[in-house]
């Protein structure tokens, strides 16, 4: 009996509540974004970012070391190991490698593998995050890599988008 009407007060409750905040069913909610881990589809950067942007949204650009966990947790749970993320260099002919990201300015959280971003080849003008890997310290996941933005490299992809807000 107790049980009956706690589930008559939360389904009363539940349907009353006058806002909703949604994420589509395919992507998962995390601090105010919803996050969609492409996968089944590799693409190159650019095609991946589009597909993002025709979402609503665009590549997804961890900004705190809880946030980055929770899209690396985010691609485990979808069995995906390598993701491009909202990460680019623009070429200024000068040979720097700073990275921006989708939004036009320098990421104020980084979480860059050791030695990255390294430009390897001259063309490493995207970023991806990696799959867990060994170290002395133990297990690490979630680091960052460069790699070239061409169909020759297609990956995974992380999109971020704004919850929408619903009215009931």
């Amino acid at each position: 009996m107790l049980f009956k009407n706690l589930f008559m007060l939360l389904t009363l409750v539940y349907s009353c509540s006058a806002t909703a905040y949604v994420c589509p069913c395919d992507s998962k909610y995390f601090d105010g974004h919803c996050y969609y881990i492409s996968p089944r589809t590799a693409k190159n950067w650019p095609a991946a970012r589009a597909t993002c942007r025709a979402r609503g949204g665009d590549l997804a650009v961890p900004t705190s070391k809880i946030n980055n966990l929770h899209i690396f947790q985010a691609m485990k749970a979808s069995n995906v190991h390598k993701a491009f993320i909202g990460l680019y260099k623009v070429a200024d002919g000068l040979g720097t490698n700073t990275f921006y990201t989708v939004r036009g300015v320098e990421p104020t959280y980084t979480n860059w593998y050791p030695g990255q971003p390294s430009d390897s080849g001259g063309n490493e003008d995207c970023g991806e995050m990696l799959p867990a890997h060994s170290t002395s310290g133990g297990d690490v996941g979630g680091q960052w890599n460069d790699l070239p933005c061409n169909d020759r490299f297609p990956r995974h992809y992380v999109c971020q988008t704004s919850f929408q807000f619903n009215e009931n």
